[in-house]
C-alpha cells in the first residue's frame, strides 16, 4: 500500500430513486436526445463486507489506518449493539467503477420522502491496492459478504448535480437509478423520461435480487 499517497474522506448525502424493468436502448436514446453526457460505460466490480452475525465488535480507532478512521468511527457507532451493518441498513464495499476505485460506507437516513436517502463516507484508492485493503478489513473482523458485477452506463446533466445510472446485473432486468440532492428535481427527471411517480421504487438492490430469485453472493457475468 502506498503510505504517502494522498486521500480524502468524503461525506455525502444521496437521494435515490429507481425505475425497474426499463428498455436500456430507449433510455439511452432519451437521455442523449435531451443533451445528457455519458460518463461511464463499463463493468462495475463490488466486494461487500460485514461482520458475522452476533459477532460485531468495536474496532480500535487508534490502530486504524488513517484514511479509514471516519469509516471506522461510523462502523463502531452502527454496530455498537452487536448488530451487523446489514441489520442496521448499512453496507461497506470496495468498488471499481470505470477508472475510479473507492472504499464506501453507506447507511440509511430516516426520511418521510418516497425515496431512499443515504449518507455515504468514502475515499479513493489505487486499483492495485484492492487486495491489501480487503485483507486489512478482514484483519479488523469483517468478512466477505458477496462479490458482484454489473454493467453500468451513467449520464450526467452538465452544470447540475444529477446522475442517471442504467444498471444491468446478471439475470436481472435492467433498471435505472436517479441520484440528486433535490427530491423535487428527481421527479422532474422521472417526468422527462416519460415516467410517473407510480413507476418509481426506493428499494435497496438486495430486495431487487430477492424479487427475481437471484442470489447476490457471487453475481458475475459469464466470461
Amino acid at each position: 500500500m502506498t503510505k504517502n499517497s494522498p486521500w480524502a474522506s468524503i461525506v455525502n448525502d444521496e437521494l435515490e430513486l429507481k425505475i425497474l424493468e426499463v428498455d436500456k436502448d430507449q433510455i439511452i436514446q432519451k437521455l442523449e436526445a435531451l443533451g445528457w453526457v455519458r460518463i461511464l460505460d463499463d463493468i462495475t466490480q463490488i466486494e461487500t463486507m460485514d461482520f458475522l452475525k452476533n459477532e460485531s465488535f468495536i474496532v480500535a480507532e487508534d490502530k486504524a489506518l488513517p484514511r479509514f478512521i471516519p469509516i471506522i468511527q461510523k462502523i463502531n457507532e452502527i454496530t455498537q449493539w452487536k448488530a451487523t451493518l446489514f441489520e442496521n441498513w448499512a453496507y461497506l464495499r470496495i468498488r471499481k467503477e470505470g477508472e475510479k476505485s473507492e472504499v464506501i460506507l453507506k447507511y440509511k437516513m430516516e426520511t418521510e420522502l418516497n425515496a431512499k436517502l443515504e449518507k455515504e463516507i468514502s475515499f479513493n484508492f489505487e486499483y492495485s491496492e484492492w487486495e491489501e485493503l480487503s485483507a486489512y478489513l478482514k484483519s479488523i473482523g469483517l468478512r466477505d459478504n458477496f462479490f458482484q458485477e454489473k454493467q453500468r452506463v451513467s449520464y450526467v446533466l452538465e452544470n447540475l448535480d444529477i446522475r442517471v445510472d442504467i444498471d444491468t446485473w446478471p439475470k436481472i432486468p435492467t433498471y435505472i437509478e436517479i441520484e440528486w440532492h433535490s427530491f423535487e428535481n428527481i421527479y422532474k427527471v422521472v417526468q422527462l423520461l416519460w415516467y410517473t411517480e407510480a413507476d418509481t421504487s426506493s428499494e435497496w438492490a438486495w430486495k431487487i435480487f430477492k424479487k427475481y430469485g437471484i442470489s447476490p453472493f457471487n453475481l458475475r457475468f459469464n466470461k
